[in-house]
């Protein structure tokens, strides 16, 4: 992967900090927030730095559906091509066609292990 860094979103600390250790066994630089306006303000700032996010569904305040969207709707890109992926328990997110018509090019289910990451990011950064 290039010099850019993968944004993991969740409000829940567990699966943060199971994703950050999963992301530095696997050699990838990220950057964890826990909100989707966490998440708009790091590409506002740095809307260059980031190559992968990985965005949960159920959030408050703002959530991976409104977040993905309003990063679809970004003026500049490349936020809006970045590639991101749903991260839910949520099987109705599940379905390829549902997460494409939401602003979002895949799915990865929770609980996430740390093979079907490495094959999802393998997948969207080649």
């Amino acid at each position: 992967m290039s010099q850019r860094k993968i944004m993991v979103v969740d409000d829940d600390a567990t699966t943060r900090y199971m994703m950050s250790e999963f992301l530095d066994v696997l050699g990838h630089e990220h950057v964890v927030v826990s909100s989707g306006p966490a998440c708009l303000a790091e590409l506002t700032a740095d809307p260059m730095a980031y190559n992968l996010i990985l965005l949960d569904i159920h959030m408050p305040i703002l959530t991976g559906v409104h977040t993905a969207l309003s990063i679809r709707q970004f003026e500049k890109d490349p936020p809006q091509t970045i590639p991101i992926v749903a991260i839910t328990a949520d099987t109705n997110y599940h379905q390829p066609t549902r997460i494409k018509e939401l602003g979002m090019n895949a799915v990865l289910p929770k609980p996430v292990n740390i093979d079907a990451l490495h094959d999802m990011l393998s997948e969207l950064t080649t």
